[in-house]
């Protein structure tokens, strides 16, 4: 009788990068840690924005502290003037 060999098949394809939902549109994760870290790489005045993340606003202060995980979901509000 043969013997058989059960291998799990080795996956060829990469996997999927960490990816978060900025304003309803995906977007790699790559080296966003912190709230601060998009905020400087959409190159935004942090005094200018309102954010968003998993439906919780985010306090001005604490965007250098707030980290950004695989998954979560950012909104990203402007400020525009005029009159």
């Amino acid at each position: 009788m043969p013997i058989v060999n059960y291998i799990l098949p080795m996956l060829t394809t990469s996997p999927t990068s960490a990816q978060i939902t900025l304003n309803g549109g995906q977007r790699p994760l790559a080296n966003l840690n912190r709230v601060s870290d998009l905020i400087a790489e959409l190159a935004l005045d942090p005094r200018k924005v309102a954010i968003e993340l998993n439906r919780t606003i985010v306090p001005r202060s604490a965007y250098a502290t707030t980290p950004i995980s695989d998954g979560d979901a950012i909104e990203v509000v402007g400020f525009i003037g005029g009159g």
